[in-house]
């Protein structure tokens, strides 16, 4: 069984609409060399816990060791401001992941892994959060 750990993002905001101003999400890939084409599936992580404190939200996820996640938290309300980060959880440590481009939203980085599907010739790509769309697309020979 995967190694799970509490990790706990502050964002600030209006705690009514949270899961609009804090999220977390974990990616899976998957491919058919036959059909080529490829799928990302994308889970969001439920809110554990969620406290406020002086005008600060803090909210505490599970994750799991070995997945790639992305987290997206509102920081600062005047300007508006978001901060965007992809991270991995591996031995016990939250380790930030920068393929040094600056832009850290989904699309972006995940253009490399898209631009490998291409390069094996799989040019079709499903991305989104239902698995079997997903699979029924990577599957589909149309």
């Amino acid at each position: 069984m995967p190694a799970i750990t509490e990790i706990e993002l502050e964002c600030v905001g209006n705690a009514i609409n949270i899961k609009a101003l804090c999220s977390i999400r974990w990616f899976e890939f998957f491919d058919n060399e036959n059909t080529k084409r490829a799928a990302i599936l994308e889970h969001y992580i439920p809110i554990k816990s969620q406290r406020r404190e002086n005008r600060v939200n803090h909210l505490r996820f599970e994750i799991e060791q070995g997945k790639l996640y992305h987290y997206r938290r509102y920081v600062r309300v005047k300007p508006p401001a978001w901060e965007e980060r992809w991270f991995k959880f591996e031995n016990g440590e939250f380790v930030l992941i920068d393929q040094g481009q600056g832009d850290q939203t989904p699309r972006r980085f995940l253009d490399p892994i898209t631009k490998a599907y291409a390069d094996r010739g799989i040019y079709s790509v499903f991305y989104g959060g239902d698995r079997a769309l997903a699979l029924e697309h990577i599957n589909s020979c149309q």
